[in-house]
């Protein structure tokens, strides 16, 4: 579960906007509606900020996209719950919300799948349009992907190793299935719960310890709550963009096309260079928090062989469970062992 806690909104937290929603146009103008987990003031929010600035000025249609950050619209489940509903039409949201738009995607999520920023950018390159094809198949369009972080373990009470670190109050995102069947795998003594609870879950110590990135758990100030950092990478988190096809189904016709090409656009130009700006904030946020006060203390490797060799045995079980195709799982391997293979 290493993970479970994780983050996940984090990120998504990263950047996790879900859910954006088309009213009925007021003018010439096309008026959309966006909400995410990313609070005001975090990386994630204000480069979407820049992305629908971008946007709204590149579009092939007069375009206005109104943007409700900080969870307000709910936990990402809420939020997707609207997006099904028709209430939203774009999205950009992290495992949770990946989780119930298109599952597939958790198949970057696994625990010790990746090494490296390196690793994943070569399988996330690999499998893009492969990801595409499978959100056209739901009816949706793929924009972009985006980190969310490495997922590390942090804690109130001091332990020893990873067996005793499941063992405290660990909080695990309840719409997080990968994270969930980690808890079940591993023991995990979880506390399931949404995003927005647990700031005061940890207050009040119904949680005492969690998996999350550090950018996720300086941006939710989770980190004033943790006294130990444990740089024990559980797994990589991922954040997606979506946009459904009712959406782009009100442009019109003539302009469909463009509209598709010119989100994608909009989304590249301020994403793509935002992907390294982000991973030095997190590192950089890694330090900040250590300088702050909070102590490293470092598990010997082999104490978390037991734990890491039955986390990798979720990784079939999810594929059994339906949650990602073993055929997926088998391309993703594949396109790592190439990988390493060519760096050696």
């Amino acid at each position: 579960m290493l993970h479970c806690v994780v983050n996940r909104l984090t990120l998504p937290m990263v950047l996790a906007f879900t859910l954006l929603a088309l009213t009925t146009p007021t003018a010439a103008q096309t008026v959309f509606k966006a909400g995410t987990l990313a609070p005001d003031g975090s990386p994630w929010l204000n480069k979407w900020n820049d992305f629908v600035k971008d946007f709204e000025q590149s579009s092939p249609i007069p375009a206005k996209i109104v943007t409700y950050p900080g969870g307000v619209m709910g936990d990402e489940s809420d939020m997707v719950r609207k997006l099904k509903l028709g209430q939203l039409q774009m999205v950009g949201v992290t495992v949770a919300g990946i989780a119930h738009v298109m599952p597939e995607v958790l198949v970057l999520n696994l625990p010790f799948l990746f090494d490296n920023y390196a690793e994943v950018d070569y399988v996330v390159d690999k499998l893009f349009p492969e990801f595409q094809k499978l959100a056209a198949k739901r009816g949706i369009y793929m924009v972009g992907m985006l980190d969310q972080g490495w997922i590390e373990a942090f804690s109130k009470h001091k332990v020893a190793s990873p067996e005793a670190f499941v063992k405290q109050r660990v909080w695990i995102w309840n719409a997080d299935k990968v994270a969930v069947q980690l808890t079940e795998s591993l023991g995990i003594n979880g506390m399931m719960l949404p995003v927005p609870e647990v700031l005061t879950s940890l207050q009040t110590g119904l949680v005492d310890s969690m998996f999350s990135s550090t950018t996720a758990l300086v941006a939710l100030q989770w980190h004033t709550q943790m006294k130990y950092y444990y740089p024990f990478k559980l797994r990589y988190d991922p954040a997606v963009f979506f946009i459904t096809d009712k959406a782009i189904d009100k442009v019109a016709a003539d302009k469909q096309a463009a509209f598709r090409a010119q989100i994608r656009t909009s989304f590249d130009r301020q994403f793509r260079p935002f992907a390294a700006e982000l991973r030095k904030i997190e590192r950089d946020l890694g330090q900040q928090i250590v300088d702050g006060g909070i102590q490293v203390v470092d598990w010997d490797v082999k104490q978390a062989e037991g734990i890491k060799q039955k986390a990798i045995e979720t990784w079939d079980k999810l594929a059994a469970a339906g949650v990602y195709s073993p055929e997926l799982l088998a391309q993703v391997k594949s396109a790592l062992a190439e990988f390493r293979a060519n760096q050696k």
